[in-house]
């Protein structure tokens, strides 16, 4: 190889295996006369150079060819144990990342499983009385049920009952009142009322007897006490709540909250929930139980994802439940248009009767139940058009009686004043014996004039009906009893 060659091959790449190989076993032996001329002729050209000596090649005997294939081969396994470094990092990688993940998995897994156990019912006959809503059903019943224990009782009663009705694919949520006073069963020391069932005979009793009352089949059950409807308005940092009355309920408090809409804090909410102690009657209370009941669900429908989970995790304190958190996600997702439902509310339909010993029996009216059942099915409002009801009766066809029952001076007169002027044939106006009722009563004797007795209720604007043919002495067909709850129409309110 020539001199030339070989130093135009060193300017190609000083790192090049042939250059390293030259550079170990000093390739070249130049002369010092090498650069003997630079000082005078600065340029590399001009110097005068030989070549005095060529070192051996290779002390191994090797080829340049052989030793560069040699150098070559050596950076492939440099770079093949980076490469194997590298792969082996992003597998350590990898690994941790699937451990971290498989961790939370099983995390979720447990917490989740945390949540289900401690919502679940201590009534193992629960899921036997519950059932599996069918596909193209027209929604599904969830029963919401509200128990207290007063300090001197030694059992919980079943102090609020809310029947829900959810129709998704209509977009609307019926809130059924259910009152807890209605008789199910005669035992030994006298009617067994619903708050009772649950009370002596525990949750699958309580969903059974109202399974049997409405003729509905309930899909869910939730319960809370006294203090998880707090723990939950805690939560909630207050609930909002519109109040039909003025709340006063000494035999639960002494304080009064003022009807219009508000925030209640939780004692506050409570005491609305249990108080009813109004003018008229049930219908409030049931009234109020439904606005607080409408909060609730739309608060709770406000969550999704994570704040779900964590709002559940806070929930299962307060809460007792056949659904597990699998069920509740699907729901709330269900409802995730919230604001697009049309909320319902109304109370089961009740028929109240008198017996000789002066105490009351209150049914629920099944004729009147089904035909609002049959609405909430259509995605409709429950409770029928008050034109309907009166519609539905020849208001001569009967004779009215009318008694003022109240310490309201000339109550009688006014309501006999309404119904002529309806063409109701009023026959008597007079005053009861004892001047103590607190609500409107419109009585009839039997089947045969509850359509009127309704009809006079929705004409008046008040009133319940009760059937009665012993305790009332009347002679006509309906006999009315003036209330104080009289006032609420005095006052233009109803």
């Amino acid at each position: 190889m020539s001199p030339s060659r070989r130093k135009k091959q060193s300017s190609f790449d000083k790192a090049s295996p042939y250059n390293q190989r030259r550079a170990e076993n000093k390739f070249f032996s130049l002369d010092t006369n090498l650069f003997a001329g630079r000082a005078d002729s600065h340029k590399w050209g001009q110097a005068s150079a030989s070549v005095t000596h060529v070192a051996p090649a290779s002390t191994s005997g090797e080829s340049d060819k052989q030793y560069i294939k040699r150098m070559h081969q050596m950076r492939y396994y440099e770079r093949d144990a980076r490469n194997r470094t590298v792969k082996s990092k992003l597998w350590i990688v990898l690994a941790s990342a699937l451990t971290v993940i498989l961790a939370l998995f099983v995390a979720n897994i447990v917490y989740k499983h945390a949540i289900n156990g401690r919502m679940a019912l201590d009534d193992s006959a629960i899921n036997d009385v519950l059932f599996v809503p069918q596909s193209g059903t027209e929604g599904q019943y969830i029963l919401l049920t509200g128990i207290y224990q007063e300090s001197h009782e030694p059992v919980a009663y079943a102090d609020a009952l809310m029947l829900a009705h959810l129709n998704i694919e209509k977009k609307t949520i019926t809130l059924i009142g259910i009152p807890s006073t209605i008789q199910v069963a005669a035992a030994r020391d006298g009617a067994l009322q619903l708050k009772a069932t649950y009370a002596f005979q525990g949750d699958s009793a309580l969903v059974s007897a109202i399974e049997d009352i409405t003729g509905v089949e309930i899909a869910h059950y939730i319960r809370t006490d006294a203090d998880g409807f707090q723990g939950i308005v805690n939560y909630m940092n207050g609930i909002t709540c519109e109040l039909l009355d003025d709340v006063y309920d000494v035999d639960i408090n002494n304080e009064t909250l003022k009807k219009g809409e508000q925030i209640l804090n939780s004692e506050d909410a409570l005491y609305a929930a249990r108080a009813n102690d109004f003018l008229l009657g049930e219908k409030v209370h049931q009234a109020h139980l439904g606005a607080l009941t409408e909060s609730f669900v739309r608060n709770g429908a406000s969550h999704s994802g994570a704040s779900l989970i964590f709002a559940l995790d806070k929930m299962s304190h307060f809460i007792k439940t056949d659904l597990q958190v699998k069920d509740i996600t699907e729901l709330m997702t269900s409802l995730k248009d919230i604001q697009d439902f049309t909320f319902y509310k109304a109370m089961l339909p009740i028929n109240t009767l008198r017996l000789d010993d002066g105490s009351e029996v209150i049914s629920a009216d099944k004729t009147r139940w089904e035909a609002m059942r049959e609405r909430i099915g259509y995605g409709e409002q429950p409770t029928q058009d008050t034109a309907d009801i009166i519609s539905a009766v020849d208001s001569s066809s009967f004779d009215i009686s009318i008694n003022n029952g109240s310490s309201i001076e000339g109550a009688a007169t006014k309501a006999a004043d309404i119904l002529k002027q309806h063409s109701y044939k009023v026959v008597d106006v007079g005053n009861a014996a004892m001047q103590v009722y607190d609500e409107t009563l419109v009585i009839y004797k039997d089947d045969a004039h509850r359509a009127a007795a309704e009809a006079t209720v929705a004409q008046l604007g008040i009133g319940r009906t009760v059937q009665d043919s012993v305790y009332y002495s009347f002679d006509s067909d309906v006999l009315v009893v003036i209330g104080a709850d009289w006032e609420q129409v005095d006052m233009g309110a109803v």
